[in-house]
């Protein structure tokens, strides 16, 4: 049975317009991911700055032209869902993140393609970031 909860304390850390849902673990996820999902479909920004928390799923539905992503260091596992328009999208992280799968260079980087759909998963482990790309058409 699914609930949805206000999360004072993700909210207070995200942009005001951004719509922050509790909800009871995915029964075909990771069977330990009761996870918080940060839902932004009501923001006209484009240009997005996230900082990932512990089993937290990002999901933004409007096109993104630039994504800059942020985490602190430990353990935890976290998502990301975004679409790119007809202008690709521009991503930017900090320090040691490791991209796999689609749109991934051989040096481990992403590059978003134009008119995509993207999900992401994304863990740390020993201060280095690892993420699973993965592409559909917009």
């Amino acid at each position: 049975m699914s609930y949805h909860q206000q999360n004072p304390v993700l909210a207070a850390s995200q942009p005001p317009e951004w719509i922050i849902e509790q909800h009871n673990a995915d029964p075909l996820a990771h069977e330990n991911l009761a996870r918080t999902t940060v839902c932004v479909s009501n923001t006209t920004d484009t240009t997005v700055n996230v900082t990932f928390y512990d089993n937290t799923l990002y999901t933004f539905t409007q096109p993104l032209t630039s994504l800059t992503l942020n985490a602190d260091s430990g353990l935890w596992i976290a998502g990301l869902n975004f679409k790119t328009g007809g202008t690709a999208t521009t991503f930017t992280t900090p320090g040691t993140w490791v991209f796999n799968g689609d749109d991934c260079t051989s040096q481990k980087a992403f590059i978003p393609k134009t008119n995509a759909v993207y999900r992401v998963g994304v863990e740390s482990v020993n201060n280095k970031i690892y993420c699973d790309v993965q592409r559909s058409e917009g």
